[in-house]
C-alpha cells in the first residue's frame, strides 16, 4: 500500500482509465481495484483511509451505475465500495 501511494503519479493514468474499454491498462486497473478491496477486508483504518484517497465514493458509484461497463468489471468496484466505505473499521459511511 505504501509503495502504491509513493508511486501514485506513475500509475495515475491507469487508475483514471474507464473500465469499459478492453485494454491491458483497464484490465490492470480492474485487478488493482480488486487488490485494494482485498486489502481493505481487514478493516484497517489506515488502509481504508488510503483507499478512500485513491477513489472517492462518487467515482466508484459512477462505475457501478454505468450501463456500458460489464458486470465482470463492476464486481471489484462493488467489493471496493463494500470494504472501503460501507463495512469499515470505524463503522461510519
Amino acid at each position: 500500500m505504501t509503495y502504491l501511494m509513493q508511486h501514485r503519479a506513475d500509475i495515475a493514468q491507469c487508475l483514471d482509465q474507464r473500465p469499459e474499454l478492453e485494454t491491458p491498462e483497464s484490465d490492470f486497473m480492474v485487478a488493482l481495484v480488486d487488490l485494494l478491496a482485498t486489502c481493505a477486508e481487514g478493516e484497517n483504518k489506515s488502509i481504508e483511509s488510503k483507499n478512500q484517497s485513491i477513489y472517492r465514493v462518487g467515482e466508484v458509484l459512477n462505475v457501478l451505475t454505468d450501463p456500458g461497463i460489464s458486470a465482470h468489471n463492476k464486481r471489484p468496484y462493488a467489493r471496493f465500495l463494500l470494504w472501503v466505505y460501507l463495512n469499515t473499521a470505524s463503522g461510519l459511511i
